[in-house]
């Protein structure tokens, strides 16, 4: 009878998880905590991936967690998917997907976040381009919304804290190229949003003390501390990990060892998961619990000791000294630029500075580096097999896969712009050598391909 009994029970599950998009999964001490909690989780950092949800490009994306008044979420991020836990039986919980998104990939990496029990997305970008939107999940309609704000800057979730009592996230915007529509950004800008008014502003700069060939910005964990408002603790470079304090502009450093350790894993050889702070405790599971116990430790100022550096510059300074130096670099060109007239010396350059993988033989004969020849060849033999190749593609043969979204995105743009340069000066002509082409399904997306008339040229210049 009880056999019977879980072979009926597991059909069912079987049956709606198939047919209305409703995953029942096994209800973890940390899921149940959620489910119960009364209250608001928001900044949970480091989420399992609870919902076997799959993308079009590979595998479970990064999920995030969501716990306001209006009950327990989990967002599939970088798709616009939202799912709710609907109902509880036995040692399972239900998570029900109750939007209507069909496009994906547009905010992979946006920050996600509860505001007056509603659910918004900030920021996060697609193939090309990193945004500053400002969404809201409509639960009438179940669509994504946008929302003005006063201006755009580049926003996503590698380092940022929200205040939720303050209203307030703050967040630092990464050095960013783009060759194809946007100009380039080399600074790293702190960000103060305020949520109430929908007003962005820049603080300032990041402090050059932190820019060192150490730092480890890009693959930090960062915890938030709510009991500390403005506060969120991260790994920096190889040993030391600091208290970022946004609203007061300081930097603390991590004085306890025993936290230290059990944050970056040394403890337990294992990154922590589901990490968040209340009342002075930092909660988190470990990722080898299958029953995600909740385990704890307390956290407070005490545990910091001041650097006496702040975290950002003002800006004004900052732009000041940008504006000196390009007045001052002016002066010269212009120095320089008469002295080689009245000489009679004045060349044109044939190779810009912007790719110094390029080389000359003789006086105009310009040649791929060896990397990007390799680089070259591995496309050819995917254009061979599918006729184009995409961006995954592009991650598989640069070896950057596991990297960051921005590091991905910096990498494939400096390589194809580098090599399409390259391949106009050698022609002398406007067309580029690997061609971005819209996606006949879905228009957001693109792929690549070389056509034949190029590598028929390609393959002359290799004789």
């Amino acid at each position: 009878m009880l056999k019977k009994s879980a072979l009926a029970i597991g059909l069912l599950l079987f049956c709606l998880n198939a047919i209305a998009q409703t995953y029942w999964i096994q209800k973890t001490q940390f899921l149940d905590f959620c489910y119960r909690y009364n209250g608001e989780l928001d900044n949970i950092k480091n989420c399992h991936s609870f919902l076997p949800v799959f993308t079009h490009e590979k595998g479970i994306t990064n999920q995030i967690v969501i716990k306001n008044k209006q009950g327990l979420y989990i967002l599939i991020g970088g798709t616009g998917k939202v799912f709710k836990a609907t109902d509880t039986l036995h040692n399972q919980i239900a998570f029900k997907r109750i939007d209507s998104t069909y496009y994906e990939g547009y905010n992979q990496g946006a920050i996600d976040f509860s505001y007056q029990n509603n659910i918004y997305s900030f920021g996060g970008g697609g193939l090309w381009r990193i945004t500053g939107q400002l969404r809201i999940f409509d639960t009438l309609n179940h669509e994504w919304n946008s929302i003005k704000i006063n201006k755009e800057y580049r926003v996503s979730e590698l380092n940022y804290v929200y205040d939720s009592p303050q209203k307030i996230i703050y967040t630092i915007q990464f050095p960013y190229e783009n060759v194809i529509s946007e100009p380039n950004d080399s600074l790293f800008t702190v960000l103060k949003f305020d949520i109430e008014k929908r007003h962005i502003e820049s603080l300032g700069f990041l402090n050059t003390a932190f820019l060192g060939p150490n730092s480890s910005w890009q693959g930090a964990i960062s915890i938030n501390l709510n009991s500390l408002r403005g506060c969120n603790i991260i790994a920096f470079g190889l040993t030391k990990m600091y208290l970022l304090d946004f609203e007061n502009n300081q930097v603390r450093a991590l004085k306890s060892e025993k936290i230290r350790d059990l944050i970056k894993g040394r403890s337990n050889n294992s990154t922590l998961e589901n990490v968040f702070e209340l009342k002075n405790r930092i909660y988190y599971t470990l990722p080898k619990d299958a029953q995600q116990k909740l385990q704890s430790l307390t956290i407070s100022s005490s545990d910091f000791s001041d650097e006496s550096i702040p975290l950002y510059e003002n800006g004004n300074s900052r732009y000041w000294l940008l504006f000196a130096a390009l007045i001052s670099a002016s002066i010269v060109s212009i120095f320089l630029y008469r002295k080689k007239q009245a000489k009679g010396e004045i060349q044109k350059k044939v190779v810009s500075n912007d790719f110094p993988q390029a080389k000359i033989n003789g006086s105009n004969n310009l040649q791929f580096s060896p990397i990007q020849k390799e680089f070259i060849e591995k496309v050819i033999v995917k254009i061979s097999e599918n006729g184009r190749f995409t961006t995954s593609d592009i991650n598989d043969i640069l070896g950057i896969s596991k990297k960051a979204v921005e590091v991905q995105r910096k990498s494939r743009s400096e390589l194809i712009g580098n090599i399409n340069s390259i391949w106009r000066q050698m022609n002398q002509g406007e067309s580029d050598f690997i061609e971005r082409l819209k996606s006949e399904d879905d228009k957001r997306f693109t792929y690549y391909t070389i056509s034949s008339s190029n590598l028929k040229a390609y393959k002359v210049l290799l004789l």
